[in-house]
């Protein structure tokens, strides 16, 4: 029974065929944002064993932790991204609110002069 569910975890798992099957519980699911695609982070591992095959357990540790630091740098970049597009438009309304009404051409070529108008 127990070759039974190793045949069965390794044949479900991304890189099964490319990695000793004793070194597949290393490797887990990745943690995903919404939009991402597990696929991306499988061949980056992947990429990397080609390109630097590992010899032992603590490469394939190794692999892992490099793998996954990549994969967590590139989730808090897009969160960054994200944070700073969404902030935009709050910077600028909360400035353009600091601002009298008669002290901008803008506000006399606006018909509709609200702060949230202006911000966009």
């Amino acid at each position: 029974m127990k070759k039974l569910l190793g045949a069965q975890h390794s044949a479900a798992h991304p890189l099964a065929g490319k990695i000793p099957d004793r070194f597949l519980g290393i490797f887990v699911e990745p943690s995903l944002l919404e939009g991402d695609d597990p696929s991306v982070y499988w061949n980056i591992v992947s990429g990397m064993i080609d390109d630097y095959p590992p010899q032992d357990i603590f490469d394939y540790i190794d692999l892992h932790d490099i793998s996954k630091k990549l994969w967590e740098a590139r989730a808090c970049g897009r969160y960054m991204d994200a944070m700073i597009r969404a902030g935009k438009r709050f910077a600028v309304e909360q400035c353009l609110s600091e601002i009298s009404p008669g002290e901008t051409e803008l506000s006399s070529k606006l018909r509709e002069n609200t702060v949230p108008r202006r911000a966009n």
